[in-house]
């Protein structure tokens, strides 16, 4: 079996002053050299913070004229790079901002994408960094064209709140939420995007009789697309001429999977990672194992049950796979070594 440990923690300030929020999202630089996580604060409304990776650092902020409602979720272009780098980062407010920053000039403020209605629940970017995708409580994702900055389309169809939208390719966008449906769009020949699988994952209790979907993940081919729900348990999905649907689960243990992960190919182990309560777990898939009808099963293969003194909201793989982020209502950002058994 692989292990985990502890190699990194931010420090908290002074327990007699007042304390930081949680932190809802963390984001890593394409270069693997920094991360940025953003949440809420009692003192300022929000907190967005940057560190060094694997040290945690901090690293240079000035002051940003934004919201001070809590910022949701961040994100870097996957065109960053050591001599340039933009970060999104999106509010409850319905803002995005677009961040920029150089190793000469800590970031600023660069533009500010307005017209959704409410808060903005994730970010994600095409492979090629030509699309930005924005999912929000106001039911809806916007794609943004990354040159212009303005709306190339809206996709409607979620009844609630779309926790999450995640792009495979330059083409294809999965969107997942409150409602319980998975839902995959797609661009045609002509540049429209339209909704071309609803899937209902799993019934629960919330909502319209439906468990919410936290998370989407996929990448790659998208031969496995994983999804966090509010019982916990993990929903593995694979295409099939054409449409997904529901190849394995990983059980859950009753605390909502806010977060799911998978490795770049790179990294060669394609160990599943997912929050647990306060804590996170990495699943394999059971070679020579199966249930019927071509199922996949997984076997957990490392996690840690205390990560955080509060529930974990984000965690991440670092680009090689061998190390993870992780981020919590407790307002630490923490860094694992993950070694292979």
């Amino acid at each position: 079996m692989s292990s985990i440990t502890l190699i990194a923690s931010s420090e908290l300030p002074d327990p007699l002053q007042p304390q930081p929020g949680p932190l809802w999202s963390v984001a890593l630089h394409p270069s693997n050299t920094e991360l940025c996580c953003v949440g809420s604060s009692p003192i300022t409304g929000h907190q967005i913070n940057l560190y060094s990776l694997p040290s945690l650092d901090p690293l240079p902020l000035p002051p940003l004229d934004i919201s001070k409602r809590t910022l949701r979720c961040c994100l870097y272009s996957p065109l960053s790079s050591l001599t340039s780098t933009l970060l999104v980062v999106g509010s409850f407010s319905g803002s995005i901002y677009l961040l920029q920053s150089s190793p000469s000039s800590p970031p600023s403020l660069l533009q500010t994408l307005e017209g959704q209605e409410s808060e903005i629940k994730s970010l994600s970017y095409t492979p090629t960094a030509d699309i930005l995708a924005s999912s929000s409580r106001d039911k809806t994702v916007w794609l943004w064209d990354t040159e212009t900055y303005e709306p190339l389309s809206i996709l409607t169809g979620h009844t609630g709140d779309v926790k999450c939208c995640k792009f495979l390719s330059n083409t294809k966008i999965f969107s997942a939420g409150y409602d319980g449906l998975f839902k995959v769009w797609e661009e045609d020949e002509d540049g429209d995007w339209s909704m071309v699988q609803s899937l209902e994952v799993v019934t629960g209790n919330e909502g319209d009789g439906q468990e919410t979907l936290w998370c989407v993940e996929g990448v790659g081919s998208g031969w496995r697309v994983f999804l966090g729900t509010g019982g916990g348990e993990t929903v593995a999905l694979k295409e099939e001429g054409g449409k997904y649907e529901v190849c394995g689960r990983i059980e859950g243990k009753g605390e909502e999977c806010y977060s799911v992960c998978l490795p770049s190919v790179r990294a060669g182990h394609g160990g599943v990672l997912r929050s647990e309560g306060r804590g996170f777990g990495v699943y394999r898939e059971r070679s020579g194992f199966g249930v019927e009808g071509g199922g996949v099963m997984f076997r957990k293969d490392a996690g840690v049950e205390e990560a955080h003194s509060a529930e974990v909201n984000c965690v991440k793989w670092c680009r090689e796979g061998e190390k993870i982020v992780s981020v919590g209502d407790d307002g630490r950002v923490r860094v694992w070594k993950y070694d292979i058994g």
